[in-house]
């Protein structure tokens, strides 16, 4: 039997029940009914009658007895989400690419396809082609099964009602986001913030689930997102932990958001190889120079880096100064938000040399020993960028009860 298009009917209490089973089993793997009950604190008649219900959609799966070693009477048995079954489309939009994905509900990568953002077009254009995309991924795939689709963008985004505020440069106004996506699809849409949406897959997908994060992206810009008890803090006007926003410099340069002296344009990557670019010649960064065969074109982080350990002096200033003002912000950050764990993300800190800099500067700052307990790279480090949308599609159906409600009467594809 297929999840159907029932939501309407049901009341709020049986949806919150449901949803707080669900997000129960997905957190902790297969679970007894009792056990269930024991957790929610409801009764085991009512886990049984919902869970059962379930069980004839399709949604939950008894998967056998539990394993209780000396333990007298009965097995209980374990019930699971079919987590196989069930499929979740991502669509990750930045200035320069774009990636789409489709998801199992643990996580399973069904296809991935990555192209070029076309910024020449309307943003409904673009959606169109990247639908398009989609759908040819999709032949292969029951499309009754997808539970719904989620969206990422750079930048300000109203994820309540969906819109992209302020996307700093990939569109020049605001867009309905998933108006656009939901003519489209006939699909129930999500949208938020790409940062965001690489939090909330650290939640759905990594092993460590603390209750409360901070997880901070590096890369060409510099973001933030607050994990809070599995919520996600956005503030008031849904700009809340923009890091690479803080200003560190009072007459610095000009940033993308209008502000000067921010963060993010002394210490992103891009920050730092502009300025390295600006010093470059044989006489001032000879290290780099030959690292480089001479040529700007060949200057990455492996070569700054390179730079940084040969004793460049004009390379060892600009990164040493990106990273001291990095490592502050984060000491300030941590110091008011105090989150149990910060999960670093980016391709930078794949780069063992670059990842200890921010160590050694943290340990400046804060002389903290534990400062590489409570600061770790991610654990899926290169994989949320286009997980992590998909997994707000999963976060709306669990939060439906196991409900994919349509926005409209229509199927998927009619």
């Amino acid at each position: 039997m297929e999840i159907v298009a029932k939501g309407t009917n049901m009341t709020d209490v049986k949806r919150r029940n449901r949803a707080s089973i669900l997000r129960l089993i997905y957190s902790t793997g297969g679970m007894s009914r009792k056990d269930i009950a024991r957790q929610l604190k409801l009764t085991p008649a009512a886990i049984t009658v919902l869970t059962n219900e379930m069980i004839n959609e399709g949604l939950l799966e008894e998967t056998g007895e539990e394993h209780s070693p000396g333990r007298a009477g009965r097995r209980e048995i374990i019930v699971d989400i079919c987590c196989r079954k069930y499929h979740a489309v991502g669509i990750n939009i930045n200035l320069d690419h774009t990636v789409v994905t489709c998801l199992d509900l643990k996580g399973g990568t069904l296809f991935e396809d990555r192209f070029r953002t076309d910024n020449s077009s309307t943003p409904e254009q673009f959606a169109r082609y990247v639908w398009e995309v989609i759908e040819d991924n999709l032949r292969a795939i029951k499309k009754d099964n997808i539970v719904g689709l989620g969206v990422g963008v750079r930048g300000i985004v109203d994820s309540r009602r969906g819109i992209s505020l302020e996307s700093y440069g990939l569109w020049d106004e605001q867009v309905n986001v998933k108006e656009i996506f939901t003519e489209l699809t006939r699909l129930p849409v999500g949208v938020d913030n790409n940062v965001r949406n690489i939090a909330r897959g650290q939640l759905f997908f990594a092993q460590d689930k603390p209750r409360s994060f901070l997880l901070v992206k590096y890369g060409p810009g510099i973001g933030g997102a607050l994990m809070v008890q599995e919520g996600l803090f956005t503030g008031h006007n849904y700009r809340a932990i923009e890091l690479g926003h803080v200003v560190v410099e009072e007459q610095g340069a000009l940033c993308r958001c209008n502000k000067r002296g921010c963060l993010e344009t002394i210490s992103s990557y891009y920050a730092i190889e502009a300025a390295v670019r600006a010093v470059y010649s044989l006489e001032r960064t000879p290290v780099l120079y030959e690292a480089t065969g001479g040529e700007t074109d060949n200057i990455d982080l492996e070569a700054i880096m390179q730079a940084y350990r040969g004793g460049d002096e004009p390379v060892v200033e600009i990164v040493s100064k990106a990273m001291r003002l990095f490592a502050l912000v984060l000491k300030n950050v941590i110091t008011l938000l105090d989150p149990e764990k910060v999960f670093l993300y980016g391709v930078a800190f794949e780069h063992e040399d670059f990842l200890q800099l921010v160590y050694d500067f943290m340990q400046d700052c804060t002389r903290a020993a534990d400062v590489k307990n409570l600061v770790v790279k991610s654990e899926l480090n290169g994989q949320l960028s286009s997980k992590g949308p998909a997994s707000l599609a999963i976060q709306n159906f669990f939060d439906s009860g196991g409900v994919v409600v349509y926005p409209s009467s229509l199927r998927f594809g009619e």
